[in-house]
């Protein structure tokens, strides 16, 4: 075969060469690009990095908790659709929908998507926020005008008023002597926000009548408490400021687990009693109060189950989520220092000092 021989324009080879290296490379450069975009896409959906403070349920039905800020547990299955995000409720209903939970032992889990969970999210913190209110606060008008709202807690605890602070504003004071800090908010477009926020879940005999006192002042229609149910978070709210969790050692040198809710008035006690049981007491020392107590492990395993599907901010809920472990340890005697797990339970002690 006789190839053809053409003639050959060097300065036109000089000129077009370059720019044929250049489109090239361009399209070379687009298409790397555009495989990693959707790498990105592909694996972010995949894994689902939204869904934190989460359980994720694999094909071994190995429960992993990955403990994260957000502000609800939900849950991941891993089938075909890695995409579905189940919320966690206590099972206390008779509902059969098969197309849209899952029952466990002690849940379900509910089908929702994005907007419902932040719909969800935004409830329960609303819930939570007036159980902390319920527990600890005050709302009202200071020299009749100016719509006020403080909450005190333990020095423990300041980081519930921080969590507050960053939603709505106002201040964070420590109160000299007592070991506590006080939250202030006085700014009235705040206190409208606040307001509405948590009219619907103030029940407690005393902030109720504050809440309907402000409402009227600034004109926001008066919405009465919903009935607290297992799937509301208010009681989250009302444990993390006046709840307390404690490891002791009785006079056999036996661990027992002491969980107790204080309060000045018996109706807000009555009422956490009437969905989680336990036991109610009046305590005479220092001016009195009530304490409703969660003695043995039924009752405070229903205390672990309701937190475990509602939020919790305070660090008791490190040893709430703990209550499964504890009576795991306590029934093998690991406590006793010749148990084989004892330094198991060593670790376990020193979750109480954190």
């Amino acid at each position: 075969q006789v190839w053809p021989i053409c003639a050959i324009c060097w300065k036109d080879i000089m000129y077009y060469k370059p720019n044929l290296l250049i489109n090239y490379l361009s399209y070379f450069y687009i298409n790397i690009i555009l495989i990693y975009f959707f790498l990105v896409i592909y694996y972010s959906i995949k894994s689902n990095q939204q869904v934190t403070n989460s359980f994720y349920i694999n094909n071994n039905n190995n429960n992993n908790l990955v403990g994260t800020s957000e502000t609800l547990r939900t849950y991941q299955l891993n089938n075909n659709n890695n995409n579905i995000i189940y919320y966690n409720k206590i099972n206390n209903t008779n509902k059969n929908n098969n197309n849209n939970i899952i029952k466990t032992s002690n849940s379900i889990l509910t089908l929702v998507n994005n907007t419902e969970l932040n719909k969800i999210n935004k409830d329960k913190f609303n819930q939570w926020l007036a159980g902390l209110i319920d527990g600890g606060g005050n709302l009202y008008l200071l020299g009749g005008k100016n719509p006020v709202c403080e909450i005190t807690v333990n020095i423990n605890d300041v980081n519930l008023l921080r969590i507050i602070q960053n939603k709505y504003g106002g201040i964070i004071r420590s109160k000299a002597g007592n070991n506590s800090y006080k939250y202030r908010l006085t700014n009235k477009i705040n206190m409208i926000n606040l307001i509405n926020s948590i009219n619907g879940n103030i029940r407690s005999n005393v902030r109720l009548p504050q809440l309907h006192k402000l409402c009227i002042y600034l004109n926001i229609p008066i919405i009465e408490p919903i009935k607290l149910s297992l799937d509301n978070s208010w009681i989250s709210g009302y444990f993390d400021i006046n709840g307390i969790i404690n490891l002791y050692y009785d006079n056999n040198n036996k661990p027992k687990l002491y969980i107790s809710i204080t309060n000045n008035y018996i109706n807000n006690l009555q009422l956490i009693k009437s969905l989680l049981n336990g036991d109610i007491y009046y305590d005479k020392s220092g001016n009195g109060s009530y304490k409703l107590l969660f003695i043995n492990e039924i009752n405070q395993m229903n205390l672990y189950n309701y937190i475990l599907s509602n939020i919790s901010y305070s660090n008791k809920s490190i040893n709430i989520n703990n209550i499964p472990k504890y009576y795991k340890l306590y029934k093998t005697n690991s406590y006793n220092i010749n148990n084989i797990n004892y330094n198991n339970w060593k670790e376990y002690e020193k979750t109480f000092s954190i």
